[in-house]
């Protein structure tokens, strides 16, 4: 699951799926399930285990299934 920012929510709606390309082992086909708070712009949240240290990427291409 993810969460996209509000700028994006144009593009991909809710339970839309997407695919992350750039981010290493999170590359995957995810569903949109959550808006961002207004204070952020384009960008995504991915849920990921607990465990994983959590990692922040740059020029993530982003694309519709």
């Amino acid at each position: 699951m993810i969460a996209i920012s509000r700028d994006l929510k144009q593009r991909f709606k809710y339970g839309s799926y997407v695919r992350l390309e750039g981010c290493g082992k999170y590359d995957g086909v995810y569903r949109v399930e959550d808006l961002m708070n207004k204070r952020f712009k384009n960008r995504v949240d991915i849920l990921i285990n607990p465990s994983d240290k959590p990692t922040m990427f740059k020029n993530i291409k982003l694309y519709r299934v």
